[in-house]
């Protein structure tokens, strides 16, 4: 690894002790994986942060990581009304960038499915940078008829940057 990396489009040096970045492939689905496991790219993927957003999702049955990530994706957006948008944006909503940085449950990242996630960004060219995070907590109760296979809640962090 080089000496900087990226980080919502913006320049860093190496973190301390090593990266703990996702394992995914990149391009999937008309949005984009980091992997920082490889070089960073040498255009960074926003120039511009217009906006951070932070949401906190929870799945309390079925153990559905991905609803989870949605859910947090959603708080994070819900109440942002953003008009001048057009304004600060040089071309056209095409030119949104989303950097949505999702903190999982290391036991679920596998089980992840951004496609699910996709659907909560209706403009703009999305990118995901998928970190050990989150948390496991038990719900008490195990509800066979709502999916459950143990008593896990399964809750994810997102931060959502806008920018251009």
């Amino acid at each position: 690894m080089s000496g900087i990396f990226y980080l919502l489009g913006l320049r860093f040096p190496p973190p301390a002790g090593g990266d703990s970045g996702a394992e995914i492939e990149t391009n999937v689905n008309a949005y984009e994986v980091v992997d920082k496991s490889k070089e960073p790219p040498e255009k960074p993927f926003m120039s511009k942060i217009i906006s951070t957003q932070c949401g906190v999702g929870h799945e309390a049955h079925g153990q559905s990581v991905s609803k989870a990530a949605v859910k947090a994706c959603r708080q994070a957006i819900e109440f942002t009304s953003m008009p001048q948008l057009s304004d600060l944006v040089p071309k056209e909503y095409n030119e949104v960038r989303l950097s949505v940085t999702l903190a999982v449950p290391p036991a679920y990242k596998d089980k992840l499915d951004l496609s699910m996630v996709r659907k909560v960004f209706p403009h703009g060219k999305l990118q995901f940078n998928i970190q050990d995070g989150g948390m496991l907590t038990p719900s008490g109760v195990i509800l066979e008829e709502l999916g459950d296979t143990c008593d896990e809640m399964v809750m994810v962090c997102a931060a959502v940057t806008i920018g251009y």
